[in-house]
């Protein structure tokens, strides 16, 4: 079925695999059951048997990947949450896609510098993946705060591709100190960064007090408000 409203499309999926990356969070990976477009950036609504109304998830996959992929933090005390942590390969969920305003114009050329908070890493993952793909050469700066360095779960990833193209730079930041890693709030370390702000393109995503504290320090550094990219999920 098909929105034509907004361009989203729903059907249903099969889950292909589960990946456990950390002891909360699980990586989803769907394969649906008729082709569906979307730009890196943008979410879908996600709906198992078991839940009464779907949920939003950011797309964690490039564009144009076989498999469309979520990552989700399971809670304990979260009935929907618990419904995803129960599927198993083989089971069937409706996906509803693509929504959102944050989408990745991949044919631009401009710098690009990614704020991700925790799991907020899945839509800045599609993004970093299908700006690279298109154009290695595009500069990317990946900014990730996490709580623990369990919780940098594509760590490797990410500094495998920096060590690859000397385009794109990795920032991991612990809010706890790490004698690896650089400590404290995501934000602190974009305000000390030396950016051309008003020529970039910044993608954010992550919590809400992660998201509102970044924003409050790019308004502060004066980068306009065309220039910042992200979906609001309360």
């Amino acid at each position: 079925m098909n929105n034509p409203a907004s361009g989203a499309q729903t059907t249903t999926a099969i889950v292909e695999d589960i990946i456990q990356a950390t002891e909360e969070t699980i990586i989803l990976m769907c394969r649906p059951a008729l082709p569906v477009d979307f730009s890196a950036g943008q979410f879908a609504y996600l709906q198992t048997e078991e839940m009464e109304k779907p949920r939003p998830y950011s797309i964690a996959s490039a564009e144009g990947d076989a498999l469309v992929s979520f990552h989700i933090k399971t809670v304990p005390a979260s009935p929907t949450t618990q419904a995803f942590a129960r599927l198993k390969p083989g089971d069937n969920l409706k996906i509803d896609m693509p929504h959102g305003k944050s989408r990745l114009e991949k044919t631009a050329e401009t710098s690009i510098i990614a704020i991700a908070g925790g799991v907020g890493i899945a839509p800045v993952h599609s993004i970093i993946t299908t700006a690279q793909a298109h154009n290695p050469a595009r500069p990317v700066h990946l900014y990730w705060g996490c709580n623990t360095e369990e919780e940098l779960y594509l760590h490797d990833l990410f500094r495998r591709l920096g060590q690859g193209n000397p385009h794109f730079l990795y920032t991991p930041v612990l809010l706890r100190p790490h004698q690896d890693f650089a400590a404290g709030l995501v934000g602190e370390h974009i305000e000390k960064a030396a950016h051309d702000w008003k020529n970039t393109e910044i993608y954010l995503a992550g919590p809400k007090d992660m998201m509102l504290h970044t924003l409050g320090i790019l308004e502060t550094l004066g980068v306009p408000e065309e220039k910042v990219h992200y979906d609001r999920f309360w």
